[in-house]
């Protein structure tokens, strides 16, 4: 959600609230998910989105809990990260624990989108392994998908949406995260 339509978390809980009524009557089982997003200059003009940062992330896990909603959310974890450091090389000091306050949370994670970004690109998005998005420092990627890891280390089975432009970043990043120990069924 953009604020222009709908100004904060708990008035879209609210709204929500009666969607998700209206749907699980008709499709009992049905995941139902939303996604943090970082507004960046191209989605500026539909406004600011809502759920973008961590704090978003925790306030929406609390609403969730409270209301007893079967909402769950998708993280993607490039646009969380380019919430804080833009589109730019990271440092390790910026990577290691950056996912840890959602860490109470991660039972209300259904998906998560990675994908790597060229930060060579003016439009580096979706078009990058994770070799190209540290900079083929390896001890930053292996930083990354270490907290990854410490995010999903509870065995829940989860949704891998790889958002990458090619096959073969596809095939890098998953075996990336296959070296780390994270099981795809």
């Amino acid at each position: 959600p953009f604020h222009k339509n709908c100004e904060d978390l708990k008035t879209f809980v609210q709204r929500y609230s009666v969607f998700e009524n209206v749907i699980l009557k008709s499709f009992p089982s049905a995941d139902i998910v939303i996604e943090n997003q970082f507004t960046h200059e191209g989605k500026k003009g539909f406004g600011r989105f809502i759920l973008s940062n961590k704090n978003d992330i925790i306030e929406l896990s609390e609403l969730i809990l409270s209301h007893e909603l079967k909402l769950r959310i998708v993280i993607d974890i490039p646009q969380l990260l380019s919430t804080y450091y833009g589109n730019r090389l990271l440092l390790k000091s910026e990577i290691e624990n950056f996912l840890s306050d959602l860490v109470e949370y991660r039972h209300l994670i259904r998906s998560t989108h990675i994908w790597g970004y060229d930060i060579n690109k003016k439009k580096g998005a979706h078009s990058a392994d994770f070799d190209t998005w540290f900079g083929n420092d390896q001890d930053l990627k292996q930083c990354f998908i270490q907290e990854i890891c410490n995010l999903f280390d509870d065995d829940k089975k989860r949704y891998f949406v790889p958002e990458v432009n090619n096959s073969l970043y596809i095939e890098s990043i998953v075996n990336d995260l296959r070296s780390a120990g994270i099981e795809f069924l």
